[in-house]
């Protein structure tokens, strides 16, 4: 029988009721609040199918699609992407930490070498600034070598009042080629037989020394102590003392640099003058400074004027931080001009240093300097029978030793700003080296780059391991 439709109800628009259930809630009952209305919870009669229905099966229980919405999107770039992000950067924090907890600081280095290079062997001492003794150690000494020092007074031109700026800085390298005269004549005395305490002992006067000498305002004599005191490194024998009489020597030029940058500062700093206040402190600082470069570029011999002007890069910065990276570049390639290449190693160290001081984020001179250390291994380490073997050690064992800790130096402030394609140049001249060299470079990779360069480049580095001609330590 065909059902007759009812037009007339079906075109009456549709009256919207409240619901207290939504269709895909299942049959647990919700309260629900809309208009500031509640609507009471009715209770339905509960009906007893003939057989379950699967569909209606499948709605028991919690809501699958309200269950997506209390729970995380893993797609909204929110929780996931920023979890990794600090995970990434504590990694790379944890990375730089333990790098920088594998490198030494200058400190440390300088205790590892005043304690693993020393001597029992006699070593000789020359200066014009020792005082005459007659302690056991001097009377030890044969009579002809013992240290006699004259003072010869030296006109200080440069403080006559009335002169001109450039007439005081004329003055003042008279007076520094007058003292320099003095020290090349009849002056000068050696002594030898010393040991190494005594050795150690009359430097730290030499400091002393120095520092008294500026206390009371002689800059050119504390300047001359500190130029002897370089000289000293100018003797390579004993090979096996060398890097302890280097270490030495730099606290001298240390003490010396640290006064002159402070007394430079203070001027700089210094609103005193009558006229101009600071800007003409930084006027009289600027000219002070450019002096004192003046005085270090009038010395004759190469080492004692490279070591000075090293020493004093950090006063560059009160000039032009530009001038200092300039000099620190043509530093690095002076020491082309050492002919010894131990003194040449102890050097490169030296302006690396320095150069890790007045500007860290740097590489290039340093990418030079270790090339030209690798260079100057391959001419040969010193003639034959020239090495001291006080030490009861082979000449490669003792040249493996005394050039290791200039170069992980130069490593180590690679490694602390280089950028990922320097380092892998350092591997590639790991590959191309042989010899001591290659030795030496392999040692010093490991001791101080990355944790992470060396997992990915693990492979490469054994093969270079395995072939090396000396046991890589």
């Amino acid at each position: 029988k065909i059902r007759v439709r009812q037009w007339g109800l079906e075109k009456n628009p549709l009256i919207p009721e409240p619901t207290t259930s939504h269709p895909l809630q299942g049959v647990k009952d919700r309260t629900l609040k809309q208009a500031g209305l509640v609507y009471e919870k009715k209770s339905r009669p509960t009906v007893q199918p003939m057989m379950i229905d699967p569909l209606s099966s499948v709605l028991d229980g919690p809501d699958p699609l309200s269950d997506l919405l209390g729970a995380s999107d893993p797609l909204s770039g929110k929780a996931f992407p920023s979890a990794s992000r600090q995970a990434m950067e504590a990694d790379k924090d944890t990375e730089m930490a333990i790098t920088d907890s594998r490198h030494s600081t200058w400190e440390q280095h300088r205790a590892f070498i005043l304690s693993n290079f020393t001597t029992t062997g006699t070593l000789t001492f020359t200066s014009s600034f020792l005082q005459p003794s007659d302690s056991a150690e001097s009377r030890a000494v044969p009579l002809h070598r013992r240290v006699v020092k004259t003072q010869t007074a030296v006109t200080e031109r440069h403080r006559t009042p009335g002169m001109s700026g450039s007439e005081r800085i004329r003055a003042r390298l008279e007076q520094l080629d007058t003292l320099d005269e003095m020290s090349g004549g009849g002056v000068v005395r050696e002594v030898g037989g010393l040991t190494q305490e005594e050795f150690t002992h009359r430097l730290n006067g030499l400091k002393q020394e120095l520092t008294e000498a500026w206390q009371s305002d002689q800059r050119v004599k504390a300047l001359k102590i500190a130029i002897q005191c370089v000289k000293l490194l100018s003797l390579s024998v004993p090979e096996h003392f060398y890097p302890s009489k280097f270490v030495l020597v730099i606290d001298i030029l240390d003490t010396l640099a640290s006064l002159v940058y402070q007394r430079l500062k203070f001027k700089s700093q210094s609103e005193n003058f009558p006229v101009g206040g600071s800007d003409t402190g930084k006027l009289e600082a600027q000219e002070t400074t450019r002096n004192w470069f003046y005085k270090v570029a009038s010395i004759r011999e190469l080492l004692p004027r490279l070591y000075l002007e090293a020493a004093l890069l950090p006063c560059y910065s009160l000039i032009n931080v530009q001038e200092g990276e300039q000099a620190l570049s043509r530093l690095s390639r002076m020491i082309r001009g050492i002919g010894d290449p131990l003194m040449a190693a102890y050097a490169r160290m030296y302006v690396c240093r320095m150069g890790f001081v007045i500007a860290p984020t740097l590489t290039q001179h340093i990418s030079e300097s270790i090339e030209d250390f690798l260079h100057a291994l391959k001419q040969g380490l010193w003639p034959e029978g020239e090495a001291d073997m006080n030490m009861g050690e082979d000449k490669d064992s003792l040249a493996a030793r005394v050039f290791f800790p200039p170069l992980e130096w130069m490593m180590q402030c690679l490694a602390s700003c280089a950028p990922h394609h320097i380092l892998q140049s350092i591997l590639r001249q790991c590959e191309e080296g042989e010899g001591l060299g290659q030795n030496l470079l392999v040692s010093s990779l490991l001791a101080t780059f990355p944790h992470h360069f060396i997992a990915l480049q693990a492979l490469p580095l054994t093969h270079l391991i395995a072939g090396c001609s000396y046991p890589v330590s």
